[in-house]
């Protein structure tokens, strides 16, 4: 049986039962891995009536939300601040701030478990949030493709699932369609810092360009890391930088092919 729910920010909800969601097969993505799974089929459709403004825009660039503590981005994103400070080294998050009033249960982004596989082919040890609250999938009724959010532990693996992510983006959206073609990517990542704190940050335009962000962004990392390694190296320290650089070369192979 369906039922309709409505408030001052979900305008149409619709919740399908499993046997439903089975037949519709909104989990279902293109490529799939019987190791990727999520719990909670129902889903949220949401009529969002307004399209993200494609004005023209001077160089498209970062937007930070907030730099606060762990306990105060889980209370703004209706998380539990205790797997988040036990979580490592990467998280997908539900975009649960998605409308003003926060939901009671998480929900995701409908590329979530699509992103999930993706990074996980590219070996980057990535996990799904998960609490005891129910999860449900989010899917807009606009051209705004928002992303799930990703939660980084102190800059762990960022460099790397950043190129996985800018691929993605570049494969689903930008390859194969025009410019005009190409609707607006929101994507946001959260990165805890070596103090402890949480800096929340969003980028919002059209996919080539967000595209294009992305992998400027792996890059400055990865020279970054690339010059912490040299310096490790000669202090006899480990060898993590310079298996991330490794890992992150495989990457940008695949994206040139």
């Amino acid at each position: 049986m369906k039922k309709e729910v409505t408030n001052r920010n979900v305008i149409v909800a619709t919740l399908l039962t499993s046997e439903q969601l089975k037949k519709r097969s909104l989990w279902q993505v293109k490529q799939r891995s019987p190791s990727v799974s999520l719990d909670g089929p129902n889903c949220i459709k949401h009529n969002a009536k307004a399209r993200s403004e494609t004005t023209v825009r001077q160089k498209l660039g970062w937007i930070d939300i907030s730099t606060s503590s762990i306990a105060e981005f889980a209370n703004r994103n209706n998380l539990d601040a205790a797997t988040l400070s036990s979580a490592e080294p990467l998280l997908i998050l539900p975009s649960n701030a998605t409308f003003n009033e926060l939901p009671q249960e998480h929900l995701f982004a409908s590329s979530a478990k699509e992103v999930l596989f993706v990074l996980r082919e590219s070996n980057v040890a990535a996990t799904i949030y998960q609490d005891n609250r129910e999860r449900r999938e989010l899917i807009l009724k606009s051209d705004l493709v928002i992303l799930p959010t990703l939660y980084y532990v102190a800059g762990a693996a960022s460099s790397v699932a950043l190129s996985v992510l800018a691929n993605w983006i570049y494969d689903r959206f930008v390859k194969n369609n025009d410019s005009e073609d190409q609707p607006s990517i929101r994507y946001e990542s959260a990165d805890r810092m070596a103090d402890g704190s949480v800096r929340w940050r969003r980028v919002e335009g059209p996919a080539n360009e967000v595209c294009k962000l992305l992998r400027q962004e792996s890059k400055a990392l990865t020279d970054g890391m690339t010059h912490n390694s040299q310096r490790v190296q000669r202090q006899g320290g480990p060898q993590w930088h310079t298996n991330q650089k490794k890992a992150l070369q495989k990457v940008s192979r695949k994206g040139k092919k």
